[in-house]
This record gives structure tokens, C-alpha cells and sequence, in this order.
């Protein structure tokens, strides 16, 4: 690897996300998630990178909660359900917000 490989790589480097970092910090976090009734998730991408932690999350809360998970765009919509296809079964465990401009009164 010469030089500039190097540098490029070191940079990119600063954007990995470590899924697990925070959930090993906060040992008492999967016992707490066990007691979660509801799931809020506003403006998340689920983008691939995220795949790890939003699974580890899903497996560590309650089977029963509800999920509320909004979205923007058509786009955002297509990414989010084929995310939950692909990874979760929430079934009827689910509601879908659609997000709008915010206007200035």
C-alpha cells in the first residue's frame, strides 16, 4: 500500500461505526430492553451499515412491543420496508409515519 492508500484508508477509518461499543459500555442495557413496550425511530436511514446494531436491538426488546418508524420519501419507504422484510417480523406490531416539510406559520 503506498502512501496515499494509506492516508485514504486512516480517513475512512473515522466514519467505521463500531455497532457494539455502546451496547458493551452499558451492560444493563440488554435488561432494560427487555421492559420496552414502545419503539420510536424518526429520521434513521437503515442504511447496511446499521444492519448489526438495529438487529441486536430488535433481538433485545420486548417480542411484543410496538414499533412506530417513520419515513420521508417513496425512497425512504422502499428502504425501510425491504429492511424490515429482510430482518424482523413485526407483522401487525408495526405503524409507518409519514414525515412532511415543516411549513412556517
Amino acid at each position: 500500500m503506498n502512501n496515499d492508500e494509506e492516508q485514504v484508508s486512516f480517513e475512512l477509518s473515522k466514519y467505521h461505526k463500531n455497532p457494539y461499543e455502546h451496547i458493551y459500555k452499558h451492560q444493563e442495557l440488554q435488561k432494560i430492553l427487555k421492559d420496552v413496550e414502545y419503539v420510536h425511530i424518526y429520521g434513521f436511514s437503515f442504511s447496511p451499515v446499521d444492519e448489526d446494531y438495529m438487529d441486536w436491538f430488535f433481538n433485545n426488546v420486548s417480542a411484543t412491543s410496538q414499533w412506530e418508524i417513520s419515513w420521508f420519501s417513496e425512497v425512504d419507504k422502499n428502504r425501510i420496508d425491504k429492511f424490515i422484510l429482510d430482518h424482523w417480523s413485526l407483522k401487525d406490531r408495526l405503524k409507518k409515519i409519514q414525515l412532511e416539510d415543516i411549513t412556517q406559520i
